[in-house]
């Protein structure tokens, strides 16, 4: 299955490094733009900043792109990286899922700078650059689109009120003829092999969903997305879940939910997903059991799910290794 991370941000590093050999022509370096290209595509895709604004994270990429030079003080030219350094700050106003009058105004800059700087003219780069700029905003977009669904769409839940954390539900859109009732079509849908291609569908719209975001500027939403059971337990089916999200970026805003009996019998399986990247949160259903192996088990969750009325509820409120990750609900999450 497609990769929705991957395929965006490859691509999209992929462009730049399109533009770059675009504008530099024959000074092209590779190995020095690729330094560039990874600092702007690492802190300007993850939040790696304490206020993910888009200023505070257009001010940060800056600092990573000067750092990236002055981490390169041997090399030779110092100009030509100064050069490279400056053209970088224009990346912002091209990768873009919108045609706007910025970037023709960027495109402009990029020109007269490469006529200054380097000496290079030509009557035409205005045009082609836009044309090729405007070209790739439309793939991108296309695809983007294309992450879309006609037929389910996705809702949110605050998890106590936390406008940053939410659960996610999917919606289904299909028109069904009269003759099926919404409970037989609910039904339906609570058997295992279809919630399991249900949950698949969930997980690829809010990975879109949070592609959109980081896009977007917006790193703040956590999105929730519970697993049911049987899924776990089959590999195949799993595989292709994870394969939509497995991207450092997306992963980072996902957190698959499971209960506490999924987790104690497949145990082994969810730890090596979470070594490979994936956040999972557990709710506490009845065959958990309160003991000091348990809490150990739980300190690898970034939440910890559980009911006010359970008797251990103050042990586990109180237990400094994991009380900061508890949230306390009133029913099954």
């Amino acid at each position: 299955m497609i990769n929705i991370g991957n395929e965006y941000l490859n691509y999209t590093s992929k462009t730049i490094d399109k533009y770059m050999r675009f504008i530099f022509e024959k000074n092209y370096n590779k190995n020095i733009i690729n330094k560039y290209t990874d600092a702007y595509m690492e802190y300007r895709y993850g939040s790696y900043v304490p206020s993910a604004t888009k200023a505070a994270v257009n001010k940060k990429v800056l600092e990573e792109l000067r750092k990236v030079t002055e981490s390169l003080d041997d090399y030779k030219d110092q100009e030509y990286l100064k050069m490279v350094e400056l053209f970088y700050r224009y990346i912002f106003d091209l990768d873009s899922l919108y045609v706007l009058e910025k970037q023709s105004k960027a495109i402009g800059e990029i020109g007269r700078l490469r006529e200054r700087l380097l000496g290079m003219e030509s009557e035409t780069f205005v045009s082609d650059f836009t044309t090729m700029v405007r070209d790739d905003i439309a793939k991108k977009k296309g695809f983007v689109d294309s992450l879309k669904s006609d037929s389910f769409s996705l809702k949110y839940k605050k998890i106590n009120n936390d406008k940053n954390f939410v659960k996610v539900e999917l919606v289904n859109d299909i028109k069904f003829p009269n003759l099926y009732s919404d409970l037989a079509i609910n039904q339906a849908a609570e058997k295992d092999t279809i919630k399991e291609d249900l949950t698949i569908v969930k997980v690829a719209l809010t990975g879109a969903k949070a592609l959109e975001d980081l896009i977007n500027y917006s790193y703040d939403t956590v999105y929730c997305v519970g697993l049911p059971k049987s899924i776990i337990d089959k590999k195949g089916k799993l595989s292709r879940l994870t394969s939509l999200i497995d991207n450092e970026y997306i992963a980072d805003k996902i957190r698959l939910l499971i209960n506490f009996d999924t987790f104690d019998r497949f145990r082994t399986y969810i730890f090596e997903l979470m070594k490979q990247g994936f956040v999972f949160d557990i709710f506490l259903d009845d065959k958990f059991n309160y003991s000091s192996e348990n809490i150990e088990y739980l300190v690898t969750f970034e939440k910890i799910f559980m009911l006010k009325d359970k008797y251990y509820y103050k042990d586990m409120t109180n237990n400094d290794k994991i009380k900061g990750r508890i949230e306390i609900v009133d029913g099954v999450v």
